[in-house]
């Protein structure tokens, strides 16, 4: 074999073992490729039980309006999904305004007809004025009260507006009375807690 055929060979078996070596440093290792293989199908399932345990707020109110005789006026802001452990599929209304809290909505009105918004705006509506409890009335209600405390009304309201979340309203008035909008079991206990420090 001469040196140009030599030659030749050694640079054609030097390109094949860089080929192989490239190959082999590419090559996913099983783990990972089996791995790889298995999270699609892992998200896929997790979707699937998300899907399954969830349902959409708007379906949650026509079932809602269905079963309980009622018309709900939502706001187009309004959306997202709930998940109910253990799942239900058509809620009371007590469990419905609990599920619109959680997600940053209230429902608001009297009667047949009941508008659902962002909590952030609530307040502006026309809510029940509640002056004393009553366990009838669903927690998760949005209310408005007037609660007589004396003169010390303005010194109370830094006290106890950190107590509110921020859609909720707190003021004084001249006469030595606090004006909360708030829902129902938070307006309880902002009552219960001014009656005390106005003493």
């Amino acid at each position: 074999m001469n040196r140009t055929t030599a030659r030749a060979a050694l640079l054609a078996l030097s390109a094949l073992l860089t080929g192989y070596v490239l190959a082999q440093q590419n090559a996913p290792r099983p783990q990972e490729a089996a791995r790889d293989a298995e999270e699609p199908v892992s998200r896929s399932a997790e979707a699937t039980v998300e899907d399954e345990s969830s349902v959409e707020l708007i379906e949650l109110l026509a079932r809602v309006a269905a079963a309980e005789n009622r018309q709900f006026v939502v706001d187009p802001r309004v959306r997202g999904r709930a998940r109910i452990v253990p799942p239900v599929e058509t809620p009371s209304y007590e469990l419905l305004l609990s599920i619109l809290r959680v997600h940053g909505y209230a429902a608001v009105g009297d009667g047949g007809t009941v508008s659902v918004v962002p909590d952030g705006i609530a307040r502006t509506l026309p809510t029940r004025v509640v002056q004393s409890d009553d366990d009838t009335i669903p927690k998760d209600e949005l209310v408005s009260r007037v609660i007589a405390v004396g003169s010390n009304a303005p010194q109370l309201v830094p006290v106890l507006r950190p107590l509110l979340p921020q859609y909720a309203h707190l003021a004084a008035t001249s006469d030595g009375r606090l004006v909360v909008v708030d829902y129902y079991d938070n307006v309880r206990r902002i009552s219960e807690l001014a009656r005390a420090l106005g003493r």
